[in-house]
């Protein structure tokens, strides 16, 4: 598209006056110092020690609480079959890992505040894989 046909929109105008209001227009370049290496995998060898770090300590923040005590119809074992079919339902699906951690992490927060029936924990499960 052109400069003379490009289309503008009040949203665009919006943006550029508040772009123009908070000094943001014609701002020169950032240089990217790691531009060489963004295809190297090996260059952030001397940070995992530091990632690993900072990484264990944002782990605790979200961290479940134990929650095996509030919940009155349900145990470890119940819990464990749940996961196990999260775990096939994942599989299945072909999801990514991350989604698979999330999920059970959820499962386990929303257990710490709220006690299930038995009946509905596969529907907790299923309901966190959509979150």
């Amino acid at each position: 598209m052109s400069p003379k046909n490009k289309k503008v929109t009040y949203s665009y105008v919006l943006s550029a006056q508040s772009k123009a209001a908070c000094g943001i227009v014609n701002k020169p370049k950032i240089l990217d110092i790691d531009e060489s290496d963004k295809d190297n995998h090996v260059a952030a060898v001397e940070y995992f020690d530091d990632m690993y770090s900072f990484y264990k300590e944002v782990e605790k923040e979200s961290q479940p609480k134990m929650y095996m005590h509030i919940q009155t119809e349900m145990n470890e074992k119940m819990r464990a079959i749940l996961i196990d079919w999260l775990l096939e339902v994942h599989i299945k699906f072909e999801l990514n890992l991350e989604t698979l951690y999330l999920t059970v992490n959820i499962i386990d927060r929303f257990l710490y505040v709220k006690a299930v029936p038995k009946r509905e924990l596969q529907v907790v499960g299923i309901s966190a894989f959509q979150i």
